[in-house]
């Protein structure tokens, strides 16, 4: 039952380019993820849609009166332990 419901929900990625982009954008991982870990026929099925994606979204401007949020460093033991 387990894998069944896993299985399930690792295919909706199929259906997204989100997830892709995701991938892309991330510092540690971009297209060399993709290389070195995707089959090249998942690669070559999603690639139009995360173009789309791109193409969508790639020159949206910011409303220049925002800031970005401020981020407020909690108390880390894991951080002190390094």
């Amino acid at each position: 039952m387990g894998w069944y419901v896993l299985r399930e929900y690792y295919s909706l990625t199929d259906d997204t380019p989100v997830y892709c982009m995701a991938i892309l954008l991330h510092p540690a991982m971009r297209m060399q993820y993709i290389n070195n870990r995707w089959e090249r026929h998942w690669w070559e099925a999603i690639k139009p849609q995360v173009e789309a994606l791109w193409v969508k979204y790639s020159d949206l401007e910011l409303d220049p009166t925002e800031k970005e949020p401020e981020i407020q460093l909690e108390d880390d033991n894991f951080i002190h332990f390094l």
